[in-house]
């Protein structure tokens, strides 16, 4: 359980955020700036939480715990946010609030594991804004796989990953006709599954065993 909290804080950290600069031109620039502000917040929280476990500080002590009611209180509040934004002005893509926004809103999204009704509509919604060149196909295919694990369905594109049984390497979670992995993620745009792999073990080398 420490291991897959500590991926997914560092997952968040990873995320880069980037404020907009003042002549980009986006429809909802105050929409943009609060998904902004949420993902910052995300990412202080993280930090702290990692600053803690490189402490050594264990999961029962009062300062982690606190960290983690502050974190949850975060994410409930983020959900009810995130919600009320897309109900009130659909998809969030680059013409509404830009590339980083929209990447970041989409972030927010994934983590809404507990909600995957929620990552549905809006994913049903990021297939249409694809074929208008207003959202990332990249981030569809995360978000695809995403819900499809949340509703016990197998990946298409392999972009979540486990540690495998031995603890010596990542490796996609349950996916469809693995033989032509590769060749759907080169359609939508991403490398090669070895290359994802690669990149994780050398991320988090920390939390695998030695082959």
């Amino acid at each position: 359980m420490k291991k897959q909290i500590l991926l997914l804080l560092l997952i968040i950290l990873f995320t880069a955020f980037k404020t907009h600069a003042q002549n980009e031109n986006i429809k909802l620039p105050a929409v943009a700036k609060q998904i902004d502000l949420m993902i910052e917040h995300d990412q202080s929280v993280a930090k702290r939480h990692i600053d803690l476990m490189n402490q050594n500080i264990k999961s029962d002590a009062p300062e982690m715990k606190n960290l983690m009611d502050e974190w949850k209180t975060v994410g409930d509040a983020d959900k009810i946010q995130l919600k009320t934004l897309f109900k009130e002005n659909g998809f969030l893509g680059y013409s509404e609030v830009g590339e980083q926004s929209s990447h970041n809103f989409l972030q927010m999204v994934q983590r809404m594991d507990t909600d995957s009704t929620f990552q549905q509509e809006v994913l049903v919604m990021m297939k249409k804004q694809i074929e208008k060149v207003n959202a990332s196909p990249i981030e569809f295919a995360y978000l695809t796989d995403r819900v499809n694990l949340n509703q016990a369905k197998p990946q298409v594109y392999g972009t979540q990953l486990k540690i495998n049984e031995k603890g010596t390497s990542y490796e996609p979670k349950t996916v469809i006709d693995l033989k032509n992995l590769n060749k759907r993620r080169a359609e939508i745009g991403l490398g090669t599954i070895e290359e994802a792999i690669s990149i994780m073990n050398r991320h988090f080398a920390n939390s695998l065993k030695k082959q």
